[in-house]
């Protein structure tokens, strides 16, 4: 099953999950999207089919409505669960002293900052939360993104462009594709986590053209670890730029994201 919510539900469980389509893929029910409207695409089709199997079959786990704060266990219909897809890697979510920190940073700055940070939604809470964690990275500065996947799409778009190439491992995550579609920058794959299809694809260089290698530390869906050394190697040969990211290394003090 994929890494989604609630996947510790066991077969034997007499436990139901949430509808979230408020029965609109109820067995028996006309799902089909309508002819030469917005969704009589291939892939929306393929995805009402999937869905349309696997929700009235209570198999459909994702867009959950949780009735408590998120933890090693959640409240769903009246129910508890086991949660383990959440993103809460240190388990700090309901951390009384965190709790309390956001409630007086609430009553001081409010709930909203009424724009992005770009025009006005920079507090002073923000730039001292970077320079306190750039301090901590042991980096020169650091910036803050809602979330790793906005990361990976502001950074690629902002430094390369279509004069430019990216070439990726076959795993990394889908954000640095997107943020070369974004960027207009040439994209190619080498093997997971092979040096030498990494090699051939550096050696194929065009001229004049600055490339740039994407990798992560230890790639989420499979756990692997990045060969980093004999990445920085090749990099180092070919004149490249690297960019290795990670989502679970905050407690290692390494920085979560290099370019070099």
């Amino acid at each position: 099953m994929s890494n989604s919510l609630l996947q510790a539900l066991s077969v034997q469980s007499t436990k139901r999950l949430g509808d979230p389509f408020d029965g609109y893929f109820k067995k028996g029910t006309k799902w089909t999207p309508r002819t030469d409207g917005l969704l009589d695409i291939s892939n929306a089709k393929r995805w009402f089919e999937v869905i349309g199997w696997g929700s009235p079959n209570d198999l459909y786990t994702y867009q959950q409505a949780l009735e408590s704060k998120s933890g090693p266990r959640v409240r769903l219909g009246g129910q508890q669960f086991l949660m383990i897809s959440s993103y809460d890697y240190l388990g700090l979510i309901g951390h009384p002293a965190i709790e309390a920190a956001a409630i007086e940073a609430i009553g001081e700055y409010g709930t909203s900052t009424g724009g992005v940070r770009l025009l006005v939604g920079t507090t002073d809470l923000h730039r001292q939360f970077e320079r306190e964690l750039a301090a901590y990275k042991g980096a020169e500065a650091a910036m803050t993104f809602s979330s790793g996947y906005m990361a990976n799409l502001g950074i690629v778009s902002s430094l390369l462009g279509p004069d430019d190439r990216v070439i990726i491992d076959a795993k990394a995550h889908r954000s640095i594709v997107e943020a070369c579609r974004l960027a207009r920058v040439p994209m190619q794959r080498f093997h997971h986590n092979d040096p030498f299809s990494l090699q051939q694809k550096l050696a194929s260089k065009p001229s004049g053209r600055r490339t740039l290698i994407v990798v992560e530390g230890v790639y989420s869906m499979d756990g692997d670890i990045c060969p980093l050394p004999d990445i920085v190697e090749l990099k180092k040969q070919h004149d490249a730029f690297l960019m290795a990211f990670g989502k679970f290394d905050i407690k290692s003090g390494k920085p979560s994201l290099i370019i070099e």
